[in-house]
């Protein structure tokens, strides 16, 4: 394994759609088959802007690159959730000072359809006629922003007075626990360059414990709080207030109507200021907050907006392609989109509405509030009535 880490200001989620660089002539879906890791491009893109906008910081997100023989590969990838556990594992070694739920990042994998590429412009390794041999490899995008507090996210190489040689040493501890873990090979090195001076595990693990110790002395800031509070007020009551209390929600036809879903949103959320009226330092602070929705299990709010909106259960799903999306079948097709992007572009909410309706509903999740309860809770006698007529005509 080969793993590399540089800082960036902008540019990155673009590249990894369109595999667009100086000296490559394919586009990404011509060279690469993407496979999404973990984390969420949507929520690091968002965030990337969000720096550029609010923040006068030289860069706005770490770029890191892990690359395997294809032999790694094989093994890495024939297991369910391993990639997953890797990337996680490389952020915890890598940003020692930072819980995962600080961290607004993405990991995708691109595994070669072109095994072998012309040569980099610029690049004097190699002769104008050489092809280079292109590996499985790992795109992990993360944020300076940091999703809970108001300081940098900052990588964990700094013991003392910051130098090379100590950054590099971190890295190759970092990088030797991590083959060490997943029975992987560390980076040979160079051409031309002295042979890399292996240590043990448990000396790695003692330099990595030492950088550790450093990085969790550095501040990261104020912590981030949101106006989202759901201790004080019933929030079952606020939420479903305008929810008929006999009978349910009538169900859209949302194939061919989407106007009608997005006006019944509209209407559903006019009780939720009574939980959240974020001010304007507020809604800064909203910028994390939206990118931690992002990453909320889009199946544990599915049931919630399918009961909310009258929405079908055949018509909603999770997305079926291993990411955290929701579909929704429109016009005949299944349109898939983020958890805060479903809320914006589907039923057509602005941003503190979004902030709102994921807010809500993931607390009540966390709070084991289900969707059946919920039902029998809103609608009382009237619904178990329904159910028992029902049953005893059958």
């Amino acid at each position: 394994m080969i793993s590399n880490i540089t800082l960036g200001k902008s540019g990155l989620p673009e590249y990894l759609v369109s595999g667009r660089k100086v000296g490559s002539e394919y586009s990404r879906d011509e060279k690469d088959h993407r496979l999404f890791i973990d984390g969420s491009i949507e929520a690091l893109s968002d965030s990337i802007e969000w720096v550029q906008k609010n923040k006068n910081w030289k860069n706005s997100y770490y770029h890191s690159t892990l690359a395997f023989t294809h032999e790694e590969w094989e093994q890495l990838s024939k297991e369910e959730g391993k990639l997953q556990e890797v990337v996680q594992e490389y952020i915890r070694l890598n940003f020692p000072n930072h819980k995962l739920d600080e961290i607004i990042y993405h990991a995708e994998a691109h595994v070669p359809k072109i095994l072998y590429e012309p040569k980099r412009g610029g690049d004097a390794k190699y002769s104008e006629t050489e092809l280079i041999e292109r590996h499985p490899h790992i795109h992990l995008g993360i944020s300076l922003q940091n999703a809970l507090y108001s300081g940098q996210v900052s990588v964990g190489g700094i013991a003392g007075k910051a130098s090379h040689a100590k950054s590099i040493e971190f890295k190759q501890a970092c990088d030797e626990i991590l083959c060490s873990k997943y029975d992987l090979i560390p980076a040979v090195a160079g051409e031309g360059k002295e042979p890399v001076k292996r240590k043990s595990l448990e000396e790695n693990l003692q330099i990595w414990d030492r950088f550790k110790s450093a990085a969790q002395g550095r501040s990261k800031g104020k912590e981030l709080k949101s106006s989202l509070e759901t201790t004080s007020i019933d929030v079952v009551d606020v939420v479903y207030d305008d929810l008929p209390k006999a009978n349910p929600p009538k169900l859209t036809r949302i194939n061919d109507d989407e106007i009608a879903l997005k006006n019944k949103a509209k209407a559903r959320l006019k009780n939720l200021k009574k939980i959240y009226n974020p001010s304007e330092v507020e809604k800064q602070i909203d910028g994390a907050v939206m990118a931690r929705l992002r990453e909320i299990d889009s199946g544990k709010l599915i049931p919630f907006i399918a009961e909310y909106f009258g929405i079908p259960a055949d018509k909603i799903r999770k997305s079926e392609e291993g990411e955290n999306k929701i579909e929704i079948l429109q016009d005949g097709k299944w349109k898939k989109n983020s958890n805060t992007d479903f809320c914006s572009k589907i039923l057509g909410l602005g941003r503190d509405e979004t902030v709102k309706l994921v807010g809500i509903f993931s607390a009540l999740d966390s709070a084991g509030v289900g969707v059946e309860k919920l039902r029998t809770t809103i609608r009382g006698k009237e619904l178990v009535k329904t159910s028992q007529i029902s049953h005893s005509t059958n």
